[in-house]
């Protein structure tokens, strides 16, 4: 890199998309758009860092693929987190990925209900110094006093689409296409 271009910036997307839903798309449009970023790496939780339960990884990434493959080259699922020891906080993957990109600026889209919990997670202030964070708001939830949420998205949760598909109910409204057929053809939630 020249000394005077200035440094790529990528945007990281973690969460543990289980299933990938409309707002995770939407965040990622808007990151695409708006953030000034080069680019989206979404990063899929390998294994929650709470002890959470999740779908098996490798269906939680191929749906990942589907719902973010309108977006173009510039979205990349990065499943970093798999390939690291365990526990792998989020502190450890951007480390990771600074030492794999050591010249790109990594900034973290985080969700305003994942800021209000950030006492629980490991080694925050750390981080806080390696990234800077673009907080994404959710309809109904309150923003955190001072700071700016330049974004508000449906409030739509996995947890809500899980259920829906073990009761049977409609969940089209609340997936991409691709995620909807990918489910119906594997049963996954039923």
């Amino acid at each position: 890199m020249s000394g005077d271009a200035a440094p790529r910036r990528v945007a990281l997307y973690g969460g543990s998309f289980d299933p990938p839903h409309t707002a995770h798309v939407l965040a990622a449009t808007w990151a695409l758009c708006r953030a000034g970023v080069d680019a989206l790496y979404v990063i899929p939780t390998f294994r929650h860092p709470f002890g959470k339960e999740l779908a098996p990884f490798s269906a939680r990434v191929e749906m990942l693929r589907l719902a973010m493959a309108h977006l173009g080259p510039t979205v990349h699922i990065d499943t970093i987190e798999s390939e690291r020891a365990e526990p792998s906080y989020t502190v450890d993957t951007v480390q990771a990925l600074q030492r794999r990109e050591p010249d790109t600026r990594f900034v973290w889209l985080l969700g305003t209900d994942a800021w209000a919990g950030r006492e629980r997670w490991h080694d925050f202030e750390r981080l806080e110094r390696l990234v800077d964070f673009v907080l994404i708001g959710r309809d109904g939830q309150p923003d955190p006093p001072g700071l700016p949420v330049p974004v508000h998205l449906p409030a739509i949760a996995s947890s809500e689409i899980r259920s829906r598909l073990r009761a049977g109910l409609p969940t089209a409204h609340l997936l991409p296409a691709g995620v909807a057929a990918w489910l119906a053809d594997h049963g996954l939630y039923r």
